[in-house]
C-alpha cells in the first residue's frame, strides 16, 4: 500500500540518495498510536490515518528557527529520530539536538550508535568497533551528515527539540547515570574524563 501511491503526506522527502529503498521513506512517518478504524478499512486507508497523525503533531510545533537552523522539514524529522534512540531523559533531549547540528554545522561525523543498530537491522545487545564499519548510507561513523531517513517513530517531545535545540558548543555526550542522563562536553578531553568516570561508576562497562 505505501508503494502503490494511494498513501501520501506532506513530509515526504521529494527525493531520496540513489539506492534507498522508496518504501523505507515512510520511516518514522506512520505514527504509532491507538485509532479507531472502521471495520473493512484497506490498508492504505489505515496508513493514511497514521500518516495525517503524524501530519498533525508535526503541525503542533514551532518551526520558526528551521531555517536557522539549516534543515528541511524531513531532516528535522531525522534529527528527531536520533534524539528519540539517543535521549534517557527529557531534560537531554534539547542538548543532545544541539550536540547534532553543532557537529553538523562543523562538518563533524555525527557517530551515534543508534544509526548503527539501524543499519544492522537488530540490536546486537552492545555496538563494537566491528560493528562501526557497516557500510550503509544510515552508519553515521561512516558518512557525514544525516542518514537518509529517519530510523524511528519520535515523540513530540524529540520532534520539539529537533525544532527548538539548546544553544550549547557542546560536541560530544556520554551516559553517566542509571536515569538515562547524559554528561555534556565541549572538548574530547573532556568527553574522556566523563567516560571514565561513567566507567568508575559503573554506569558504563
Amino acid at each position: 500500500a505505501l508503494t502503490s501511491g494511494e498513501v501520501v503526506s506532506s513530509l515526504l522527502p521529494v527525493e531520496l540518495p540513489e539506492g534507498v529503498d522508496p518504501l523505507t521513506r515512510w520511516e518514522g512517518l506512520l505514527y504509532p498510536a491507538r485509532y479507531e478504524m472502521p471495520e473493512g478499512a484497506t490498508p492504505a486507508e489505515m496508513l493514511l490515518v497514521m500518516a495525517a497523525e503524524t501530519e498533525r503533531r508535526v503541525g503542533t510545533v514551532d518551526w520558526s528557527r528551521l531555517a536557522g537552523l539549516g534543515v528541511t522539514h524531513y531532516e528535522a524529522l531525522i534529527v528527531a529520530s536520533l534524539i528519540q534512540r539517543e535521549a534517557g531523559t527529557d531534560e537531554d533531549r534539547p542538548l543532545i539536538a544541539s550536540v547534532i547540528y553543532n557537529r553538523l554545522e562543523q562538518g563533524i561525523p555525527l557517530q551515534i550508535d543508534a544509526t548503527v543498530v539501524y543499519a544492522l537491522g537488530e540490536s546486537p545487545g552492545r555496538v563494537l568497533a566491528e560493528h562501526l564499519e557497516i557500510d550503509s548510507p544510515w552508519n553515521t561513523y561512516r558518512i557525514e551528515g544525516l542518514p537518509p531517513t529517519p530510523i524511528g517513530t519520535s515523540q513530540i517531545e524529540s520532534i520539539e527539540a529537533a525544532a527548538d535545540p539548546a544553544n550549547t558548543d557542546y560536541l560530544f555526550y556520554v551516559l553517566v547515570a542509571p536515569d538515562g542522563s547524559h554528561g555534556f562536553s565541549k572538548t574530547y578531553e573532556e568527553h574522556q574524563d566523563k567516560i571514565a568516570q561513567a566507567k568508575a561508576d559503573g554506569v558504563l562497562p
